[in-house]
């Protein structure tokens, strides 16, 4: 049963195992364009950049770049070398 600090999230056309129960406060819901659909800024992250990222389970986290680099031996449909990027699921607060 869903309380008033909880909501049931079903998907259509999905089987009942798939419904999820989060909580109001969940980092893993957010307001309808909170997350971009921008790509061109993935492709200028630089070390120490910050942005959110998401976890292989869906849970987002505020992430910090630690490192960029090029996939040896490895290109993309044009030719170009794939760019792999490091990434810490946490930040530095400059606030502390």
């Amino acid at each position: 049963m869903v309380d008033s600090q909880n909501i049931l999230v079903a998907f259509l056309r999905c089987p009942k195992n798939s419904q999820r129960e989060f909580s109001i406060f969940s980092s893993e819901i957010a307001p309808f364009g909170a997350y971009t659909d921008d790509w061109a800024w993935r492709f200028d992250i630089k070390e120490d950049n910050i942005f959110d990222c998401s976890d292989d389970y869906g849970t987002w986290y505020r992430s910090t770049c630690l490192k960029t680099d090029v996939l040896p031996n490895e290109t993309d449909i044009d030719g170009l070398p794939i760019q792999s990027i490091t990434v810490a699921f946490r930040y530095a607060d400059p606030s502390g």
